[in-house]
């Protein structure tokens, strides 16, 4: 559903999906992403709201996703159950799979260096170097190795909460940092993340939002 704060008004996206279970939503600039369990379907924000489905019929390693993620170069990435990752671009799809066999990608972010990095279920985060993700060289400087959520700062800082708190990074810099976050008490949920107009971020928890 679309919920329009101006007024109330409510727009249901039914018919228009290929899957209703809806496990992300992204989006940039005039265009929102919806991951779900049957593919993703892209909608444009117009008068129209026209919506265009993407499944493996279309190029799609598997339909089972978690995030799409749109960077800087405007390249759409598809974080996969056991698939690697998917990328779309003006050339079609390209297929990551070196290194991420069999293993479950959450979701993407992007570095001030315009570097694209993803988020692997146990395995911490991958970093990709324009041909193959390749996992972070410095992992041991983190505090876990399988992160809830995943996503940047306005300045490009990396910022991945897990159980035990939150792990920060900026590769500008090469500099690290961490926020407790009170332990298992505040146990992030997977993908629950935003960040508003002012970059602050949130993220939901098992005790609500942080």
């Amino acid at each position: 559903i679309r919920i329009n704060p101006r007024d109330m008004t409510i727009k249901y996206f039914r018919e228009e999906l290929l899957n209703g279970s809806v496990v992300n939503i992204s989006g940039k600039n005039k265009t929102v992403w919806l991951a779900t369990l049957g593919g993703a379907s892209q909608i444009k924000i117009d008068q129209n709201f026209a919506v265009k489905n993407y499944s493996q019929a279309d190029g799609l390693s598997t339909d089972y996703l978690y995030q799409v993620f749109t960077d800087s170069q405007d390249r759409v990435w598809f974080a996969t159950d056991r698939d690697g990752v998917d990328m779309l671009d003006t050339n079609g799809f390209h297929h990551f799979k070196e290194n991420l066999f069999l293993k479950v990608v959450y979701g993407f972010a992007e570095d001030s260096l315009k570097q694209v990095w993803a988020n692997v279920q146990n395995e911490g985060l991958f970093i990709f170097d324009g041909k193959k993700f390749k996992p972070f060289g410095n992992q041991n400087n983190l505090h876990h190795t399988n992160f809830n959520s995943f996503t940047s700062g306005q300045n490009g800082q990396l910022m991945a909460s897990h159980n035990f708190g939150i792990d920060f990074f900026d590769a500008d810099k090469n500099k690290f940092s961490y926020l407790f976050n009170g332990g298992t008490s505040n146990v992030p949920n997977l993908n629950s993340i935003a960040r508003d107009s002012k970059d602050r971020v949130f993220v939901g928890t098992n005790k609500g939002l942080l």
